[in-house]
């Protein structure tokens, strides 16, 4: 293979790549664009909250790159954890400062994540049957 030959085919990948990218680019627009017409929708016609809720919470977690689902998987072990051998059972909001910490959400950007989200999350991981503690947290007063 001659260095000619080789630059040709760098150059070939990258302009592959410069496509590509473009194209994910534009396909994050879309796709961000129409999650916020959904909420705009939703919130337009009240319908039921959860289901904005469920919206959301979607949303968040397809935005969640490998490390941080990993982290919030971590977090949910912890408290798990606590709970068995300590007995600590965190009050909802604990649980949610603690997540939204987990996932380094910045003071002036968290109302834009509601508690809602964490009772969601909670109650998939109590669906499948992973997160017992999850039940002690929503009934804590």
């Amino acid at each position: 293979m001659s260095v000619e030959h080789s630059s040709k085919s760098i150059e070939e990948l990258e302009s592959q790549i410069e496509r590509m990218d473009t194209k994910v680019a534009d396909l994050t627009s879309k796709v961000e664009l129409l999650q916020s017409l959904l909420t705009k929708i939703i919130k337009d016609q009240e319908v039921n909250p959860d289901l904005l809720t469920d919206i959301e919470y979607v949303m968040l977690k397809n935005d969640l790159s490998a490390e941080e689902r990993a982290e919030v998987s971590f977090f949910l072990i912890q408290t798990q954890k606590e709970y068995k051998f300590e007995q600590k059972v965190p009050s909802l909001s604990e649980f949610h400062n603690g997540l939204l910490k987990t996932l380094s959400i910045e003071a002036e950007e968290q109302n834009n994540y509601p508690i809602e989200i964490s009772k969601r999350l909670i109650k998939e991981h109590i669906e499948l049957d992973v997160f017992p503690v999850g039940n002690e947290i929503l009934n804590k007063n």
